[in-house]
């Protein structure tokens, strides 16, 4: 079983095809900005804000599939689709 790094770099490398010698900066800065958006979730879900959880849900969607994490990215999505219902 592949886990999120290796898929990560797979799909930087394969389908977008990012310089090798860049791929770690890259897969660093998508796990920073994956951490904060996350916190952003938790946060927002702790002062039970819905719409910011959206918000928050709807940016962590985006970093996964631009990441190339697509079944995660569909968990966020749903996520998001919940605070706004």
């Amino acid at each position: 079983m592949t886990g999120p790094i290796e898929t990560a770099r797979d799909y930087f490398l394969t389908e977008l095809r990012f310089p090798e010698e860049e791929i770690e900066e890259i897969l660093a800065l998508g796990r920073r900005a994956l951490s904060q958006g996350l916190g952003g979730v938790v946060s927002a879900l702790g002062t039970g804000d819905a719409r910011r959880v959206s918000e928050q849900a709807h940016l962590v969607k985006g970093i996964l599939r631009n990441m190339g994490l697509f079944d995660p990215g569909r968990i966020a999505r749903r996520v998001e689709e919940l605070a706004e219902a």
